[in-house]
């Protein structure tokens, strides 16, 4: 997941979580075996069972919610007042049946 912080893309974002994901659900496999192998204490590894489940949740959450949100960049140059450039921040957000756009305007000299 420190990876993903360094994504190129939201993709390459979305691809870096999704192994972070997949290298979760092994860990969680290989303590449920162990755990049934009674090989050590039920007591000890359900703390790392339950653990490991709420990191696969939370990256689920993450992975499935970036997925929804598409950023925009983008720059409109006007001339306000001689040399004002505007920038405007476009972001689209897709929830179930509804879009969302919500424009922040940026201005810098």
């Amino acid at each position: 997941m420190e990876e993903a912080k360094s994504g190129e893309s939201k993709a390459d974002f979305i691809h870096k979580y999704s192994i972070a994901q997949k290298e979760a659900r092994k860990s969680l496999y290989w303590l449920r075996i162990l755990n049934k192998s009674e090989m050590v204490p039920s007591q000890r590894l359900l703390p790392l069972l339950n653990e490991t489940e709420e990191i696969i949740a939370v990256i689920t959450t993450i992975i499935v919610k970036v997925k929804k949100i598409d950023l925009l960049n983008f720059t409109l140059h006007t001339s306000i007042n001689g040399s004002c450039k505007k920038s405007l921040f476009f972001i689209r957000i897709r929830n179930c049946d509804r879009t969302h756009s919500i424009l922040i305007p940026i201005h810098s000299r």
